[in-house]
């Protein structure tokens, strides 16, 4: 169905593929800090830390997909908290007040887990992840994502509104995509995750159109490989020896299988990602 989507962080990796991708089956209303180099006529500008300007961008919406944050742990810390979480709190403050809002979609973050973190001390207690392995975050960022989904499942119970949380990977923009190759791997334990942004909009598509049981639901997207050079198995023998692996996910992919299960998005989101890097 055709809806009426406000997009924040609509300049950004993600929001500005949101809104090329969808302005055709949407009225979509972009808003961000900074306007895109050809803004539409109907872009905002705005902050998510203003809960005014948040309310009036969001008066005629009836989805909102909230992809404003700070991308990643920066100096000075307390900016990165006042704009994921308390910039959060106030774009589900604004949707739960108003009536005409009905879905929303938070976009999280695979590092709502606490992996891939400097100084890369957290150790994944199985591999690959899924949706209920414990959150370990202790990064600023990291800890912004697993604060913000709590306020999410409470806007739930608030305002009994559905809410759908996507933790995405390292995303791939779309002027990247037709280019994008594999790395060697760093030298730390990590990850190596990643996903395609036209493969994100397409998870975020089905997830507007998902009803979550008990009104919230959490969903890791990825890509079928993960980024590196280097076999997902000998990467785990080198960084990750100890922690119960699954072979045969980790051995698919010609030996890259990707250290995040994205089977919960399968299942639930009849979502499969298409993008693969080079190798």
């Amino acid at each position: 169905m055709r809806r009426r989507i406000l997009v924040t962080g609509a300049s950004g990796r993600l929001g500005s593929a949101v809104v090329r991708l969808w302005r055709d089956a949407h009225d979509v209303i972009p808003f961000d800090l900074r306007a895109p180099v050809d803004p539409s006529d109907s872009f905002i500008l705005g902050s998510i830390t203003d809960p005014d300007a948040v309310a009036r961008a969001m008066a005629d919406a009836d989805t909102v997909v909230h992809c404003a944050a700070i991308p990643g742990t920066r100096k000075p810390y307390h900016s990165v908290i006042e704009a994921n979480v308390m910039g959060t709190f106030h774009v589900l403050e604004a949707a739960g007040h108003n009536p005409r809002v009905e879905r929303f979609i938070y976009i999280s973050s695979v590092m709502y887990h606490g992996l891939s973190e400097s100084p890369y001390t957290n150790r994944p207690l199985y591999l690959p992840i899924d949706e209920d392995h414990p959150a370990l975050a202790t990064d600023y960022y990291a800890c912004s994502k697993v604060q913000a989904e709590y306020w999410c499942r409470a806007y739930v119970r608030r305002f009994k509104k559905p809410l759908v949380a996507i933790r995405p990977p390292w995303i791939v923009g779309l002027e990247t995509q037709a280019a994008f190759a594999a790395q060697p791997a760093p030298n730390v334990p990590h990850l190596n995750d990643y996903i395609g942004v036209t493969d994100l909009v397409g998870a975020l598509a089905r997830a507007i159109e998902y009803e979550p049981p008990g009104g919230f639901d959490a969903f890791l997207v990825h890509a079928e490989d993960q980024r590196s050079t280097t076999p997902s198995m000998e990467l785990a023998e080198c960084h990750f020896a100890g922690v119960p692996l699954d072979r045969v996910w980790l051995e698919a992919s010609g030996g890259f299988g990707s250290f995040i299960r994205y089977t919960r998005a399968a299942e639930k989101l009849d979502w499969r990602p298409q993008f693969r890097c080079m190798r």
